[in-house]
């Protein structure tokens, strides 16, 4: 992907990447998708992985205007959403495409969608994720450790460590252990209040893309402070897997 954009830099020193003005405001149908993404793009070319920003912006019916943030560059485009929440995604001659599916538009604000998109020359998949809109998140420890029961009957410890940015938070999450086949990925999740009804708990939703495996996750922050959720994976070979898991604060022993 680095190669790709190497290549779009040099031509936007002749090409505007830019789009029209937008138009004056309208109900677009698509407000819900409006705001700022954090995700994963996964080259299918080169294997290269990493993270991205994204801000959407409504223009006019189910249109929006997008800014791509990638390696220190910035991609316009526009988006077209339909009524099935498939949509595609166009930079300015086409330089950048991107086709795919709103996977859940969440209650609280909260949007998890994924698409495959062609960028130059390199194409891959994008997986990404419109934080909770909220001034007053639940504020997560720092470290969490627990365990996960697979659909198939597999156990392992589970740790996740968190860096929280408003309702936005990210880090690193580690399956089992290493070093008899379990598996450390990157992920961005987002964390929303805790409402009145202290029996529901405060909502997150996860999401990881990575060349071992792509995961989605839905869990409660409940009243003792423990994390309880299930995680949908696909894994490189292409087998899928649900898990069960549980996680609590991480306390330094005394």
């Amino acid at each position: 992907m680095k190669r790709a954009l190497r290549i779009l830099t040099t031509l936007a020193v002749a090409i505007a990447f830019g789009v029209a003005p937008a138009q004056a405001a309208d109900p677009t149908a698509v407000e819900y998708a409006a705001g700022s993404y954090q995700g994963f793009f996964l080259s299918s070319m080169t294997g290269e992985n990493g993270m991205f920003s994204m801000d959407l912006t409504p223009i006019h019916h189910r249109q929006l205007h997008g800014n791509l943030m990638v390696t220190g560059m910035t991609i316009p485009f526009n988006v077209t959403i339909g009524q099935s929440q498939v949509f595609t995604a166009v930079g300015q001659h086409g330089a950048f495409v991107a086709h795919g599916k709103i996977l859940q538009v969440n209650g609280d604000g909260s949007v998890v969608a994924m698409s495959h998109y062609k960028l130059g020359a390199d194409r891959g998949t994008l997986l990404f994720l419109k934080p909770i809109p909220t001034d007053n998140p639940l504020q997560l420890a720092n470290t969490y450790t627990g365990s996960f029961t697979r659909d198939d009957g597999q156990t392992g410890a589970l740790i996740i460590v968190v860096r929280q940015v408003g309702s936005y938070f990210s880090g690193m999450a580690t399956f089992g252990d290493l070093a008899a086949g379990g598996m450390s990925v990157p992920y961005g999740a987002t964390v929303g209040v805790v409402p009145p009804d202290p029996d529901k708990g405060a909502p997150i939703h996860i999401i990881s893309l990575t060349p071992f495996a792509t995961l989605t996750a839905d869990a409660t922050v409940n009243g003792d402070g423990s994390i309880s959720g299930v995680v949908h994976v696909m894994f490189g070979d292409g087998s899928v897997h649900t898990a069960r898991f549980t996680l609590r604060p991480f306390t330094e022993p005394e």
